[in-house]
């Protein structure tokens, strides 16, 4: 069976760094480039993500977007119903400016 490399663009300095990395051949060429968006991103991530979907097909590479929906809404969901969801490493600071957890943080914020 072949190995499949895949790159996984979190947009952010160091994976942008891999990707010129392998787009020039520094690092082996991906079989994938893959941005996997939350859907709760800011602008700036989302134009950095489309100027480099450029930079790719320049190098004749794909970037490849995956989305399922929206993290915050699905925080947002969990904490009204009860509804399980992925563990995310998040913080949130309490009313009170002290760190906190972050889906007590979430809960109490619907629930008011």
């Amino acid at each position: 069976m072949k190995d499949v490399h895949v790159l996984s663009l979190g947009a952010g300095v160091q994976s942008t760094a891999m990707l010129y990395m392998s787009l020039r051949g520094d690092l082996p060429k991906p079989d994938y480039i893959v941005f996997a968006d939350t859907g709760w991103e800011p602008q700036d991530v989302y134009d950095h993500v489309e100027f480099l979907k450029r930079e790719c097909e320049r190098y004749g590479q794909e970037l490849v977007i995956v989305n399922n929906g929206n993290i915050k809404d699905d925080m947002l969901e969990s904490a009204r119903t009860g509804k399980r969801m992925a563990s995310l490493p998040y913080f949130t600071y309490n009313p009170d400016k002290h760190e906190g957890d972050g889906y007590a943080a979430v809960h109490t914020r619907v629930q008011n």
